[in-house]
């Protein structure tokens, strides 16, 4: 599988178990799991002899929540910014301000995480995925547990957002397909 800018699209992996689920991403991201065949492409990069290369290229937005209830929005997007690589003034501030825009998290900037609604919640792991304007977007589960009005904000939000990323999004559900005509199952 190669992904890079070039090919900005919106692809779901349908997974049956949650143990697939875990496989897929470890592998993709470079973690402890690795394929027992063939080889995973960002930019050019192999995930399995560069990941910390292919790491750069991707953001990752998983189901469960990594918020820290101690951190405003915008500091949560200043802390991983900077584990991203992001140099501290100007570049950082451009970057926070693009996301927060982005996904509609302005509004919310300075109050602190744990006090946003589940939905809110959701759109600050997708703006952390999308801090240092990642390649790749890998999200788990994307709306999961989210009442149907916000689930449908938030797809509109990833729409806008992602434009210009490959995004993959991994799932056990079936009822995305108006957003995307690419499906693989595993």
């Amino acid at each position: 599988m190669a992904l890079a800018r070039r090919r900005p699209s919106i692809s779901f992996v349908r997974l049956p178990s949650l143990r697939d689920d875990y496989t897929f991403n470890s592998s993709f991201s470079g973690g402890d799991v690795l394929p027992d065949a063939g080889q995973i492409m960002i930019n050019g990069s192999s995930v399995i002899s560069h990941p910390r290369i292919t790491r750069s290229y991707l953001g990752v937005c998983p189901q469960f929540s990594t918020i820290d209830s101690q951190l405003t929005v915008r500091e949560h997007l200043l802390v991983y910014g900077r584990l991203k690589g992001i140099r501290p003034g100007a570049e950082l501030n451009r970057s926070i301000e693009a996301v927060l825009q982005g996904t509609s998290l302005t509004v919310y900037a300075d109050r602190l995480a744990n006090k946003l609604s589940g939905g809110n919640q959701k759109k600050l792991s997708l703006a952390i995925a999308l801090i240092g304007n990642p390649a790749v977007l890998l999200i788990d589960e994307f709306s999961t547990g989210i009442d149907p009005k916000m689930k449908r904000d938030l797809w509109q939000t990833l729409r806008r957002a992602a434009s210009g990323k490959a995004v993959i999004i991994t799932t056990r559900q079936c009822s995305c397909t108006l957003v995307s005509r690419s499906w693989f199952t595993f």
